[in-house]
């Protein structure tokens, strides 16, 4: 492994410690009903997708799983992300043209159970953990 790969590495692990997805919704939980209960849970869900993800790929397929990336030609690659990209802004112009609907809606977890704080840590970490893998998978078959 050289050494610039090692920096990349951890410099995404120094960045994710400050991830946004992740302490915005800890620090709203935080200030509801029961904070420090909804964030506990809220931690324990992404520790256990990080951590069963990191397992599953240091012991099992991760090399196997690296060997299927395909290696596109330079033209079909950007091409994909283009793509991506406007699919994107596609989508954000969408969701900001439906957000007064969306700020009528009343938030989640109003009655005081937070039980669902578990499971959204769980979504969050299984959606932005499969992201970056996807994103590392590249950088490290280039």
């Amino acid at each position: 492994m050289s050494l610039g790969l090692v920096g990349v590495v951890t410099s995404v692990g120094l960045g994710d410690s400050l991830n946004p997805t992740t302490v915005g919704p800890a620090l709203y939980l935080a200030s509801t009903k029961k904070g420090a209960l909804r964030v506990t849970r809220f931690t324990l869900g992404v520790l256990a997708v990080n951590l069963v993800a990191g397992l599953i790929l240091t012991t099992g397929p991760g090399r196997w799983l690296l060997g299927l990336l395909p290696r596109p030609h330079r033209t079909l690659k950007h091409v994909v992300e283009l793509s991506a990209g406007v699919v994107l802004i596609l989508l954000a112009l969408a969701l900001w043209r439906g957000r007064t609907a969306l700020a009528r809606r009343e938030l989640p977890m109003q009655s005081g159970h937070g039980g669902s704080a578990f499971f959204a840590g769980v979504s969050i970490s299984a959606v932005g953990g499969l992201l970056a893998v996807l994103g590392g998978a590249g950088l490290v078959k280039q």
